[in-house]
């Protein structure tokens, strides 16, 4: 697993989240993902043996919260971050996950 720092700016932040997803690590935790007009912070990308611009693997957003329920603006975030996921690896994940604060 690849830590994305805390510390920096976001434009920093972003090209470390770049690199750990051209390394192929399995999961990269509090990965910054940038594209006009969004940006968005994602808990966890996680790597899927679909052929990307990175190579044989992909990445899919897996968020957390602490609702018990799903909210559509949960789903829109989702949306988001697969979009901008999408650009960097020139193909949009297959699914996108939400473990809510029941572990559902």
């Amino acid at each position: 697993m690849t830590e994305i720092a805390s510390a920096g700016s976001a434009a920093a932040r972003h090209e470390q989240t770049i690199a750990a997803l051209k390394s192929g690590v399995d999961v990269i935790y509090q990965a910054v993902l940038v594209g006009v007009p969004w940006h968005g912070y994602a808990d966890f990308l996680r790597r899927a043996e679909k052929p990307s611009a990175l190579g044989p693997f992909s990445y899919e957003v897996l968020d957390t919260k602490l609702a018990r329920t799903a909210s559509p603006k949960h789903v829109v975030q989702l949306g988001v971050y697969c979009e901008l996921l999408g650009r960097l690896q020139d193909c949009v994940p297959d699914e996108m996950h939400l473990v809510l604060g029941d572990d559902s």
